[in-house]
C-alpha cells in the first residue's frame, strides 16, 4: 500500500482549502478516496458556510473530484471543503507490506531478459526480511515530538508516519514537564490508615491505650475506637 501523500490538513481535519481569484469557478479535490456525492461535504467561504445554490448548478464530479461554482468566488476569498462522509482509516497506509515488496521485485528484476533471469520466491522474501532488519537498525530510528490538547473524549488523531510513542508527557500550568508512565512501569500500593498528624494506625492505638488520651490531631482514633 502506498504512502500517505496527501496534506497535513487533510489527514487530521479531513479538509481541503483553496483560495479564489475571482475568475475561476472549478475546484478539483485531492481526497483519497473522493467524496462519493456532494452531501458527503461541506464548503465554507471566508468561514461561512456556503449555500449549495451556489455549487449545485453543475453536479459534483465524482470521478475527477471537480467542484464546480455557478459564479467565480471573490479574489482572495478562502474556500474550505470540510468532509462530513468519510473512512477513518487513519494509520493503515503506514507501512508497505512485505508482500507488495516482494511482488515489486519479481516484477522489476526476476525473468526473462531481466537482471535475475530465474529466482525463487522463497528466496527473495529472505532476502526481503533481511533488508528490513538491517534497515531497522538505523533508518527507521527517527522520533518526532508533537504537542496536542487533548479533548473532552480523551482521543486524538495519531500522526500518519507514527510507529511507536517514546514518551508520553503532560505539561501543567507553569510549563513544567511531567512524564506518564505505562502501568507496567507504575504501581498501585494499599493506602496504610493514618491520623491528622501522619501518625499511622498502631502508634495511634499504642498511645490511647498508654494515656486513656488523645491528641489533637488524632481524631481518627476517636472514630474508630
Amino acid at each position: 500500500m502506498p504512502l500517505f501523500t496527501g496534506t497535513q490538513q487533510q489527514y487530521y481535519n479531513n479538509s481541503q482549502s483553496f483560495t479564489g481569484d475571482g475568475s475561476t469557478t472549478a475546484f478539483t479535490l485531492t481526497f483519497s478516496p473522493l467524496p462519493v456525492i456532494a452531501s458527503d461535504f461541506r464548503i465554507f467561504i471566508n468561514g461561512s458556510e456556503a449555500d449549495t445554490a451556489l455549487y449545485d448548478s453543475t453536479p459534483y464530479n465524482n470521478s475527477s473530484g471537480v467542484i464546480t461554482f455557478d459564479a467565480a468566488p471573490a479574489n482572495g476569498a478562502v474556500i474550505l471543503v470540510q468532509q462530513t462522509t468519510f473512512p477513518e482509516n487513519f494509520g493503515n497506509y503506514q507501512f508497505i507490506g512485505i508482500d507488495d515488496i516482494i511482488n515489486n521485485f519479481i516484477i522489476s528484476y526476476v525473468g526473462e531478459d531481466k537482471i535475475i533471469p530465474k529466482a525463487r520466491r522463497s528466496d527473495i522474501a529472505f532476502h526481503a526480511q533481511r533488508g528490513i532488519q538491517e534497515l531497522s537498525y538505523d533508518t527507521f530510528k527517527s522520533t518526532k515530538a508533537q504537542e496536542i490538547e487533548i479533548p473532552p473524549s480523551l482521543t486524538m488523531k495519531l500522526p500518519h508516519d507514527y510507529v511507536n510513542y517514546v514518551k508520553v508527557a503532560w505539561k501543567d500550568s507553569s510549563g513544567i514537564e511531567h512524564i506518564i508512565y505505562p502501568t507496567g512501569k507504575t504501581s498501585n500500593p494499599t493506602a496504610i490508615l493514618q491520623g491528622d498528624d501522619f501518625t499511622t494506625y498502631s502508634e495511634m492505638m499504642k498511645l490511647y491505650l498508654q494515656h486513656k488520651t488523645l491528641t489533637l490531631g488524632q481524631t481518627l482514633v476517636t472514630v474508630l475506637k
